[in-house]
């Protein structure tokens, strides 16, 4: 059947008749399956006579469903198995220590940056501006 072969098939619930075309849409899970969440098949039939009219894969024709199926699939962690699982939980842990860490630091720096209690000077390290502070004081 057009170089696909069909798995697994959704339920009635999924046959969906498309007035403007007069076809049925049948949404099955097939042989290029993404992942084991979303059909990637949907067979198309003629509404009169039954007859199969084509069908619709949601992996290898169109490069823009391909990615998103792709990244979905990534996403719901349905591919790869547990160790897929395993490095995407990691990944996101990661992801969450990194934003924490970098406000840390930012944290930190910003309060080495605050004016100290003694004099009210400010000590940015810049030559000039000890230069200048040198000067104003040997008046």
């Amino acid at each position: 059947m057009h170089g696909f072969r069909l798995k697994k098939a959704c339920g009635e619930m999924y046959f969906m008749y498309d007035p403007s075309s007069g076809t049925f849409r049948y949404p099955a899970h097939g042989d290029r399956d993404v992942g084991y969440h979303y059909p990637a098949i949907t067979v198309i039939f003629d509404g009169r006579t039954g007859e199969l009219r084509g069908s619709e894969f949601a992996s290898g024709e169109n490069a823009g469903i391909t990615f998103t199926n792709w990244v979905s699939a990534i996403h719901a962690r349905t591919i790869g198995g547990m160790a897929m699982q395993i490095l995407v939980g990691v990944m996101g842990i990661v992801i969450a220590m990194l934003s924490i860490t970098g406000v840390y630091i930012w944290w930190k720096k910003r309060r080495g940056r605050k004016l100290p209690a003694s004099g009210g000077r400010r000590n940015d390290g810049s030559a000039l501006n000890n230069a200048l502070r040198y000067l104003r004081e040997a008046k």
